[in-house]
């Protein structure tokens, strides 16, 4: 088996342990992912990770097919919206575990650190994210909503060795 087939298999499993376990990491516990859905925990998690650069409907027709029945690129959005970014964290953490060797230069990680502005849907009530922005007269006018990611890659593995996500206000 080449490698990338068995860092599959290692993902893949990974996210069947973290369904068993995916109640920890649900915004609303008692209530999401609690009716059956062909957009189901594990398949939201699957289609997050393995998405294109396609727009949302072409993800889902990729995924799912053509098909009159296929779910919407709206219940894909309030399906994401219930599971917590604890569940991403866990996963990337628990994959690195499992994937990593662990080489050194002289006893030292060799770590490369930047970060990226992520932009996302405008919404002026999130204060974590929005930012305001005024036009050349210092009038208040359309801020934008954005996070800003710190990742520090390691040079020797060429992996992420650690990622941070934060709103860009934060």
């Amino acid at each position: 088996m080449n490698k990338a087939k068995k860092l599959k298999r290692t993902l893949f499993k990974l996210i069947v342990d973290l369904k068993q376990n995916h109640r920890e990491f649900l915004v609303n516990p008692n209530s999401d992912f609690t009716r059956f859905r062909k957009l189901n925990f594990d398949t939201v998690i699957k289609m997050i990770l393995l998405m294109g650069a396609g727009s949302l409907k072409d993800e889902l027709y990729s995924w799912f097919g053509l098909k009159c029945d296929n779910p919407s690129s709206s219940a894909l959005i309030q399906q994401r919206s219930k599971i917590c970014p604890d569940a991403f964290k866990w996963l990337f953490d628990e994959f690195n575990g499992k994937t990593s060797i662990k080489k050194t230069y002289k006893n030292l990680v060799l770590l490369a650190v930047d970060g990226s502005e992520i932009l996302i849907s405008h919404d002026p009530k999130d204060k974590k994210t929005y930012i305001p922005k005024l036009d050349k007269n210092k009038i208040p006018c359309k801020g934008y909503n954005s996070y800003h990611l710190h990742a520090a890659f390691d040079i020797l593995e060429h992996t992420y060795f650690d990622v941070e996500l934060q709103g860009q206000r934060e």
